[in-house]
């Protein structure tokens, strides 16, 4: 029943805003069989993957499988890194530093994800999943003909993240964040 409230909460708002698809890991590695749809998971769950609304889509990380069973692997986000869409973002520090830098600055290399995900190649919905908090509102916007290749970006304002997500033009890795500070997918 929470879980159809929450839904029915992000279609009322009519905004794209995303929940977390959330799993208790049991001692053996594996998951309860419950899955919790949350604004955010709780500190002894491992988020599954998020639900985006506008359009409707699940995302998680990569699944591999066999014949006879299927395993999901959850490599931590290590130094601040945050889990949206099955992979670790991170954000840059300063407003020059490229997603190259900031993926080797925590022993990752950049992630495709940053642009197919969250960036030219992705969805304004993802781009504000990731940077979604549930206790800060985000108020994202698509942008054109941006000044740099940066994809997902942001700025703090009073109370709020506003986030931009550029279309064009196609999101780099190598791009600074032309006056915002950039979200970059790690792996």
């Amino acid at each position: 029943m929470k879980t159809l409230a929450l839904l029915m909460a992000l279609l009322a708002t009519g905004t794209a805003h995303a929940a977390m698809v959330c799993a208790r890991p049991r001692s053996d590695g594996t998951f309860s069989t419950t899955l919790k749809l949350r604004e955010a998971c709780k500190p002894n769950e491992v988020e599954i993957g998020i639900v985006t609304l506008q359009p409707l889509r699940l995302f998680g990380p990569t699944t591999t499988s066999t014949s006879s069973t299927t395993s999901t692997t959850f490599p931590p986000c290590v130094s601040g890194g945050k889990r949206v869409g099955g992979v670790c973002w991170y954000f840059a520090d300063v407003q020059t530093e490229n997603c190259n830098d900031v993926c080797a600055g925590v022993g990752r290399t950049y992630d495709e994800a940053t642009r197919t995900f969250a960036g030219s190649d992705g969805t304004l919905a993802n781009c504000e999943a990731v940077f979604y908090t549930g206790v800060i509102q985000v108020i994202a916007t698509d942008a054109t003909n941006c000044s740099t290749a940066r994809g997902c970006v942001y700025v703090g304002q009073d109370g709020y993240f506003e986030v931009h997500r550029c279309i064009t033009p196609t999101t780099t890795a190598e791009a600074t964040g032309g006056g915002y500070l950039r979200a970059c997918a790690c792996s």
